[in-house]
């Protein structure tokens, strides 16, 4: 690792999040005081619920806000509109890029920074639940390309990234319900968090609960990134669940949230652990009924040898092979080698835990 890149991964730590409420009071004061306006970046939805408090508790500075609207907009057109649009504001490097909203803004917004006059500095105010825990954790940001999932993309840390849960009253269930996936996901991975107990409170907006989740999710993320902050190593436990997600959300027409997509695939590598003797008998029946008391789906109703093929296309783009992160044992993960793409396409489909 060269000294540039050791000194960035030294700079993140756990001080640049900060979860809890006041966090446009904590916006405020973090941004320079002899600044005139504020160059946003915004969700159209979150704006129209949270814009006038956040103008308010910017004064006297002046928002002046770009808009990005959801997944439709995780793409590379995105980015040049946005950086062209900051250009015509005559914004300039020198000032604080501000992401307001989810992670498709997370990801979106990250880019525009890194790449803008050769990268400027950037905050995140995480609105949905799925930023909060997720996406604007780590410092990855990219957009997608026909056909392929964050193609383009790099490494650009946030200075700041606020996580106040109370952004989540306004969240539509189906995405809460949806980010929870990535909590389970969290809980399988590192058990000690005591995420669990978490979970179900959460589904039913207890604010507590949300904080909680919000500051474990954090604290495992940091931790698993600690030793591979730039994915030098493919093999990754932070994986688990995202190839068959993956491979579920480039069928033309999906639908799906990623969080419902990252619910299938860990109950898909469930299956395929249990059946293929990785795991204990009955742990994949555990996460699957967490995944049915989160009310997310455990399996899928697309065709399985389509489902096949798109995972062994996602291993073409990784060298030949996807290293497959699964449930291993009664707690923790292993990972796989050699996968049996069609074994683990009709897992995702629900077939049962059963040679």
């Amino acid at each position: 690792m060269t000294i540039e890149r050791t000194a960035e991964v030294q700079r993140r730590s756990r001080s640049r999040y900060r979860v809890g409420p006041d966090s446009l009071r904590a916006l405020r004061d973090h941004l320079d005081p002899q600044s005139l306006r504020v160059p946003i970046l915004a969700d159209p939805r979150a704006w129209d619920l949270h814009g006038s408090a956040v103008a308010a508790a910017l004064e006297p500075l002046r928002p002046e806000v770009l808009f990005l609207a959801g997944e439709g907009e995780k793409r590379f057109a995105a980015v040049e509109r946005l950086t062209t649009e900051l250009a015509e504001r005559r914004v300039h490097r020198r000032e604080v890029l501000v992401i307001f909203g989810g992670g498709v803004c997370c990801d979106v917004g990250g880019l525009v920074a890194m790449l803008y006059m050769r990268g400027m500095r950037y905050v995140i105010v995480a609105t949905t639940l799925m930023a909060q825990i997720d996406a604007a954790i780590g410092g990855k940001v990219g957009c997608n390309t026909p056909g392929r999932k964050n193609l383009l993309g790099g490494f650009h840390h946030p200075e700041l990234v606020l996580i106040d849960p109370g952004f989540l009253g306004t969240l539509p269930e189906r995405h809460l319900r949806a980010a929870l996936a990535e909590a389970l996901k969290m809980h399988v991975l590192l058990p000690a968090l005591a995420i669990k107990p978490l979970l179900e409170p959460a589904g039913n907006r207890d604010q507590f609960a949300l904080e909680q989740l919000a500051e474990r999710c954090l604290d495992g993320k940091l931790a698993l990134l600690e030793k591979d902050p730039f994915e030098a190593d493919l093999r990754r436990s932070l994986n688990l669940g995202h190839a068959v997600a993956h491979a579920l959300e480039a069928e033309p027409g999906s639908t799906l949230l990623h969080g419902e997509a990252v619910a299938i695939g860990l109950a898909a590598t469930a299956r395929y652990a249990e059946m293929s003797g990785i795991s204990t008998p009955g742990r994949a029946e555990s996460i699957i009924d967490q995944l049915k008391r989160l009310r997310l789906p455990d399996r899928t109703e697309q065709e399985t040898e389509g489902l096949a093929s798109r995972l062994e296309a996602i291993a073409d783009h990784r060298g030949g092979e996807i290293h497959l992160v699964v449930p291993a044992g009664d707690e923790g993960v292993e990972i796989v080698e050699d996968c049996d793409f069609g074994l683990l396409a009709r897992c995702a489909s629900g077939v049962p835990v059963a040679l």
